[in-house]
């Protein structure tokens, strides 16, 4: 293949990434209420341009039940190290938890109720740096990306959080 060719593909490769974005992180993840039918969700975060975009599916016996597009954000948040299950609801102003922070003591919360049934395959207290994709703009019951490193910026997984809790397959 020729130089010009090749300059002419790779252009064109570039400007339909930036167009339509980039796929910056993906979770396929099972979410069940005790007693309830389990819901496979899928998450995909894009980057476009410098926004963020993202998809949600779910699928309950097969059957698409809810799908939806919305604006995303996204944070790179260290925690700190002692994290521990806290009252996320009492006067716990002295913390000041970042969004990742909340998210993973939310999830110890979750995780601790055995009727919930939640295993992760890391421990979440190992958990010293951690990616955020949060779509939609509620805190409250909004559903987030969480990938999560230790402290050696090594991937120890992805889970979904947000209202339930379910790791990334």
């Amino acid at each position: 293949m020729n130089l010009k060719l090749a300059s002419v593909i790779t252009l064109a490769f570039t400007t339909i990434n930036f167009a339509f974005g980039a796929e910056v992180a993906t979770c396929n993840a099972t979410l069940a209420f005790p007693g309830e039918a389990s819901i496979e969700t899928s998450i995909s975060i894009t980057k476009i341009k410098k926004e963020y975009k993202g998809s949600v599916v779910q699928r309950k016996n097969g059957q698409e039940i809810q799908k939806f597009e919305d604006k995303a954000t996204f944070s790179s948040n260290v925690v700190r190290p002692g994290l521990e299950l806290i009252d996320l609801h009492a006067n716990n102003d002295h913390l000041k938890l970042n969004s990742a922070e909340q998210l993973i003591v939310h999830a110890m919360f979750i995780s601790s109720m055995p009727e919930m049934n939640i295993h992760l395959s890391f421990n979440l207290k190992d958990i010293k740096k951690a990616n955020v994709y949060q779509v939609g703009s509620s805190n409250i019951g909004s559903t987030s990306l969480i990938e999560a490193f230790d402290a050696d910026g090594i991937k120890l997984g992805s889970f979904i959080g947000g209202f339930l809790v379910s790791e990334c397959k």
